[in-house]
């Protein structure tokens, strides 16, 4: 799993943080600004990624509960990614995307509109691309979903190195729409960060594009 993070240039992320949740380490970068994070790996396995939105760009109605990064780190209080995703309390919480992975169920999109939540199971032996719905518009996403299905052709076996370069290098190098985008230093590319589950071991690197600085760190399962 492999998240590039689109977010204000003050808000990256140089390093990774380890915390103790119900019990577990999780590892993750933190959102300077609230706190939470968007992508983060426990002791048990589990790895959650966030992606602004759910299905559509919304109207932003501030104020809200809490920011949705520290939901992620929520999540992790609970055993189970499916009662997690169908019990936690919702209200007047920002719409948004998680994938999950949780070994003993399986990997998991979790949609929230602010009004109704989805959830699908994903079958980990395809590949899949998500776009933020409050950057990139519907025919936006189906041009970067094009250029990751074109590179797939090209590259049908990808390793992570490979997969990490893509994030970094794929697309057409559009500033505006790009997989490493910037719209006027406003918002920009600030980072790439990338998971790598096995039986043994979760390992997280990340690499924070306005520094220039990379950590890794890794959990045994």
């Amino acid at each position: 799993m492999t998240s590039n993070r689109d977010v204000a240039p003050n808000r990256h992320a140089n390093d990774l943080l380890s915390q103790n949740i119900n019990g577990q380490k999780v590892i993750y970068p933190i959102d300077p600004k609230a706190g939470g994070t968007w992508i983060a790996i426990g002791q048990n396995g589990q790895v959650v990624c966030l992606l602004n939105g759910g299905f559509i760009k919304h109207t932003v109605s501030p104020p809200y509960k809490k920011s949705r990064g520290l939901i992620v780190l929520e999540s992790f209080e609970w055993h189970s990614f499916d009662a997690f995703a169908k019990e936690y309390n919702l209200d007047n919480i920002e719409p948004f995307t998680l994938i999950g992975l949780n070994p003993d169920e399986g990997y998991f999109e979790f949609r929230w509109t602010g009004k109704m939540r989805f959830l699908r199971k994903l079958d980990n032996r395809t590949p899949v691309i998500w776009s933020s719905s409050t950057l990139y518009n519907r025919p936006i996403r189906a041009t970067r979903k094009s250029w990751f299905e074109q590179w797939l052709k090209n590259m049908p076996n990808p390793s992570p190195k490979d997969i990490a370069d893509f994030h970094l290098n794929g697309g057409e190098h559009d500033l505006t729409n790009g997989f490493v985008m910037n719209r006027d230093n406003v918002v920009c590319t600030t980072s790439i960060s990338q998971v790598i589950h096995t039986n043994l071991k979760t390992k997280i690197s990340h690499t924070d594009l306005i520094s220039n600085e990379t950590s890794e760190l890794e959990i045994l399962n």
